[in-house]
This record gives C-alpha cells, structure tokens and sequence, in this order.
C-alpha cells in the first residue's frame, strides 16, 4: 500500500530489484520464488503479524494497531495469490481478512540464512598503512549538506574512522559538528569535555602523561558509540594521536592464538572510575561479537581496569590474553600515528577503534582538544535515513 506521510514529500514501496516468479504454499509457511532463482519461505504468523493494511498499521506512525490476539494461533490463509502489479495477496481465515505485500518489501525482509548472509556487511580492517589513504572530509561538506553527512557515516560505518578538516576554531564546535550526526550523548565527563592538562586531574587524560591505547568508559553499561575529538591548539612539543583498529587486532588475535581470543570473548574484565561525585564499576569482555560470530565491540582501557575478579582458575588464562591483546595494540603493523592540526577533527568508532597519545610538555606550548560522543545506534538511524532512495520510506 501507498499512503501520504506528515513531514515527508513521498512515501513509496520498498524498490522492486526481483520479482516474484511462483508462490505456493508450503508447510506452515509461504513458499516464493524469485526470478533470481533466490527462494524465501515466509510463516504464516509471520505474514499475519506484518500486514500493513490500514486496519493493522497507522497509516501515519507506520507503528501496529492489531494485538497478536485478536487473531487465531493457528492461523492460515484461505487463499494465496500473486496480483497483477506483483504483490503477494493473501485472503485470510479470521474472517477474510486481506494482506498484500510488496515484493521489494518481502525481498527486503527475506529472513532465509542466505538473506542474513547477504546483509552481512563486510568491514574495512586496517592498520599503520592507512596514514597514507585517511578518509577525510571538508567541514563545509559536512555542515552544509546532507550528501556530506552520507559520506563520513559510511567512512565511520565501514572503517570506524574519519577526519574532518577546517572546522572553526572556537570552542563547543566539535558539539555542533557532531550533532549533524546526531543528538550528542552526556557522560560524567559533560555533554563536552576539555582535553587539557589539568592542576587537579579526574583522569589520565587530562594530564601530560602518555596514554596507552584504550577505548573510553568501558566502566559504563552502554560504551559511547562514536568519539569526536577537535584540536582547537596542539603547539606543545609531543602529544602526538595513536590510533589502532580494534577488530584488525582482535581478528589477528583470533587467527594466532584462538585460545586467548575465546578468554577475551568469555571472561568478564572488571573496569571502574571513581572521583568525588561517582563510582562506575563494570565485568565485561573485552571483545563481544554479535550472533553470526562477527566482532561487534572491543572494551580495553589499562588506566581504568580494576582489580579482575574472574576466579583463581581462570586468573592465568585471563592475563594472558590481556597481556597479548595489549602487546597488539602497539604493534607498529596496526597503530597510526597523527599530529592533530588546530581545526582537526577526528572522529571514530570508540567501541572499535582504540586511541593513545604520545606524553607532551605542557610549558612548551599549548594543547587543548574538544570530545564528545554521539551513541551508534544514533548514527547508524542517521544512515539509513540518508540512504532512503528519493526521502522515502517502506511499506508492506
């Protein structure tokens, strides 16, 4: 179905890449065969739960309006047919109601193993060799357009990492620039926070000292997403930025020493901070991977591990593979080295890309950088809302 959206100039069907070639019906499920020679098998449930009719989904919100029972458990179409226009029309048995589907919709949301697979997207690993191809993009380009915005979420998405250049030096910048992303996440820390070398420190950071690589509040239930890091001054000498890819490591770790990498996956590490005003504390592995076995996050930061609390069988096991993920980290194959320029900014995926700094004289001149974090799943409904073709939205 096609129905006019608020705040939308167009509301469309998914577009149609593959038409439906045959559907029949099969055990508790539709069977269809694409002209691509694909097959879905679509449940009965399934269908009926999704039906987009006006009955069954606002025309508006796009949000369900029919509660799962108010049909039958066993529920079964009456009749199943293709129209003319391509759709899949189904006649069902509470009463005759009707559901149609579109096929890009139902093409779209295939949930076969080989679908899944397809949607699978590949990431971008890197290492040292990506100092000489940075994905990096014009501030002017990113404020003033959303094809701009497009482009850096896809450089962030593929390879958790981007410059933007020539942003203005002023301060609370970096807050503006990353809420063309999206809404700006508030920590202990502030909505914005202050790079700086400070009398009395809270943290590592914010003295001269160097700093190993880690990701930042691992201590905190929901790691920030993507960190946005603006040089406003970087004159003192040393204070130079490291960065490594955190699943280039944590796959070589995987292919080398499988054992350590299981550690990683299974074992809950303790992080914590604490100043005058909070006290986190966190059991967590360092590398998550999400159902396809897939790296989904890394958690490591030496300067605010606490005390590991796994069990004095594991304790080992545990520090071994701590010691081996932290000698990978600085390897010279996988960490970049940077010098920020004032009006820098760097931005990158903090729940994979680890970051450092060399130590840096504070009486040789000034060095002060701006951060805040906008959360992923931020981001990544700014990407697909971007990558809607023609500012449209899908319908069953």
């Amino acid at each position: 179905m096609t129905v006019q959206m608020e705040g939308l100039a167009e509301f469309a069907q998914v577009p149609v890449r593959h038409g439906i070639s045959r559907v029949s019906p099969g055990d508790g499920a539709a069977r269809v065969d694409w002209d691509d020679g694909h097959v879905s098998a679509f449940h009965w449930v399934w269908l009926r739960d999704n039906c987009g009719c006006p009955d069954c989904t606002h025309p508006v919100t796009l949000e369900r309006m029919v509660d799962i029972l108010s049909w039958p458990e066993d529920i079964h179409p009456e009749s199943l047919s293709l129209a003319g226009d391509g759709a899949l029309e189904i006649v069902w048995s509470d009463g005759g109601h009707v559901s149609r589907f579109g096929p890009g919709w139902l093409r779209a949301h295939c949930y076969s193993a080989d679908a899944h697979a397809a949607r699978r997207r590949a990431l971008l690993p890197w290492g040292a060799e990506l100092g000489n191809d940075l994905p990096a993009m014009r501030c002017a380009d990113v404020m003033d357009g959303d094809a701009g915005v497009l482009t850096w979420l896809r450089h962030l998405r593929d390879r958790g990492i981007a410059m933007v250049r020539g942003v203005p030096v002023d301060e609370g910048r970096v807050k503006r620039v990353a809420e063309r992303i999206g809404p700006v996440r508030g920590t202990n820390f502030g909505a914005v926070f202050d790079v700086v070398s400070m009398p009395k420190p809270n943290s590592n950071a914010y003295t001269a000292l160097p700093l190993p690589p880690h990701t930042d509040l691992p201590y905190r239930e929901q790691e920030p997403g993507y960190l946005f890091l603006h040089c406003l001054h970087n004159e003192a000498t040393g204070g130079d930025s490291l960065l490594v890819d955190g699943f280039r490591i944590a796959q070589a770790l995987r292919d080398d020493d499988p054992d350590s990498f299981e550690t990683l996956c299974r074992v809950r590490f303790s992080f914590g901070f604490k100043d005058e005003l909070t006290d986190f504390h966190l059991r967590v592995p360092v590398i998550a991977l999400d159902e396809y076995g897939d790296l989904r996050e890394i958690r490591f930061n030496q300067f605010t591990a606490a005390p590991f609390d796994v069990g004095g069988d594991q304790m080992p096991a545990a520090y071994r593979a701590w010691r081996r993920f932290a000698a990978l980290t600085t390897d010279r194959r996988f960490l970049l080295r940077l010098r920020l320029r004032s009006g820098d900014l760097i931005s990158f995926d903090n729940r994979r890309v680890l970051h450092a700094r060399t130590a840096f004289d504070p009486a040789s001149g000034r060095r002060h950088l701006q951060g805040c974090y906008v959360d992923r799943e931020e981001a990544d409904c700014r990407l697909r809302v971007l990558e809607r073709p023609n500012g449209t939205m899908a319908s069953g």
